[in-house]
């Protein structure tokens, strides 16, 4: 899902006519182990997220550029491995593990020039709806290289 959205800034390398889009990711079910509903509810361990060895299709999870001229859309601000921080491999995050972006919702530019992201944090979902994590989302600070701290 596309969340917010902000104008480029041509000092961030984005052309001022360009979109910056915050998106939030799709939907990834709870990890179920290809066991049924009832098989899991049945199970002593509850389901947990999806194994970094899983393979899906992860589409989300980061800012994406969109230049308004072409329609294309290229990665701006993402964890290396596409997806979500919770579902990353400790190999894959610059960041100590578990760290990065989970579910980016709103991008603004703060009055220190850099890019403010909102990062809703872990949301799982579930047949009977969505459970969102508490103390898991984050405000990002994007700053360009040699911004003051």
């Amino acid at each position: 899902a596309a969340q917010g959205m902000v104008f480029g800034r041509p000092e961030f390398g984005v052309a001022a006519d360009d979109l910056l889009v915050a998106e939030f990711g799709a939907i990834v079910p709870l990890f179920r182990g290809g066991k049924s509903e009832a098989e899991v509810a049945a199970d002593e361990k509850p389901p947990g997220r999806v194994p970094s060895d899983v393979e899906l299709d992860w589409p989300g999870f980061r800012v994406s550029r969109i230049d308004l001229d072409t329609g294309r859309r290229t990665p701006f601000l993402r964890n290396r491995s596409g997806r979500p921080a919770s579902a990353t491999p400790p190999d894959d995050l610059t960041t100590p593990a578990g760290t990065g972006l989970e579910r980016p919702i709103q991008l603004e530019w703060g009055p220190d020039g850099s890019l403010y992201v909102v990062d809703f944090g872990i949301v799982e979902f579930e047949p009977s709806g969505m459970t969102a994590h508490a103390h898991t989302g984050a405000v990002w600070r994007v700053r360009w290289e040699g911004t003051p701290r």
